[in-house]
């Protein structure tokens, strides 16, 4: 998202006072088929866009969720649990 407007149509992000730097912003849900996790990254003053900058961390949120439910769904303590606690 735009901080403020810059004069030039581009910018060298790297000449750019810091506090006028673009934000980075991205949001994504998995798993597609039956969405579960919903995530929203917003990088103030990025160095770059939301693909690049937002995006890998929301993939790292991502993949640490879902690996510590396969995780927990795999643990005896898990299987032990009732419907309810599984829930929270």
């Amino acid at each position: 998202s735009q901080v403020v407007r810059l004069r030039k149509a581009r910018y060298n992000v790297h000449e750019t006072p810091w506090k006028y730097r673009d934000h980075a912003g991205f949001v994504a849900y998995a798993p597609a088929d039956a969405p579960e996790i919903a995530v929203a990254v917003i990088v103030e003053h990025a160095e770059a866009g939301g693909g690049k900058v937002a995006a890998p961390v929301a993939r790292d949120i991502m993949t640490a969720y879902l690996e510590l439910k396969e995780q927990r769904e795999g643990d005896k303590y898990a299987k032990s649990r009732s419907a309810l606690d599984h829930a929270l």
